[in-house]
């Protein structure tokens, strides 16, 4: 699967190209994995006491949704890029989904992390802003998929330093107020 992983490609300030790095999610993935494997031994166990064919049809099954989810995630690790030429910064995600911004239009990028009040559960998410010289945000991207060290550098890129860091937490409540127009 890593091949699918370009390195970031940039040529003296020509278009600069960064995917999603699997490092990233390998944290999340190998809980996914450990959870799925513990469910398959104790579906197998519980389905062999029907009988051997029943045991045989569930392990079938469970072959195709692991399947299914690793062309999911190489699907999705392919089709999601950021892009950055002269005339725009382009946001893909899942091949069609793009957002484009006009690269001389960042004045300030800010790195920062959010915390959804609702699920104190979950862990915050470190999240990218970068704002126009009005201050209108104008991208805003969760940055846990991408590695820090492309993230820089697009900002490089752009001759922008960020400012903050990923400990900087704000509630997902306080977002609108802090950084209009961010999500």
């Amino acid at each position: 699967m890593a091949a699918t992983y370009d390195p970031p490609v940039s040529d003296d300030r020509g278009e600069l190209v960064i995917r999603p790095s699997w490092k990233v999610l390998a944290r999340w993935d190998l809980r996914l994995v450990a959870f799925a494997a513990l469910a398959l031994v104790a579906g197998s166990v519980r389905i062999y006491s029907y009988g051997a064919a029943w045991l045989l049809a569930f392990l079938g099954i469970a072959s195709l949704v692991w399947v299914g989810g690793a062309l999911y995630l190489v699907a999705y690790m392919a089709g999601t890029k950021i892009a950055v030429t002269a005339d725009a910064i382009l946001v893909t995600h899942w091949f069609w989904s793009t957002a484009s911004v006009d690269p001389r239009a960042v004045a300030r990028v800010v790195r920062c992390s959010v915390r959804n009040t609702l699920a104190r559960s979950q862990p915050q998410r470190p999240v990218v802003f970068a704002f126009a010289s009005s201050g209108r945000c104008v991208l805003s991207l969760y940055a846990e998929r991408w590695s820090q060290d492309d993230l820089d550098r697009i900002w490089h890129h752009l001759g922008v330093v960020p400012e903050g860091t990923w400990n900087d937490v704000v509630a997902d409540i306080n977002l609108k107020n802090r950084f209009p127009g961010a999500f």
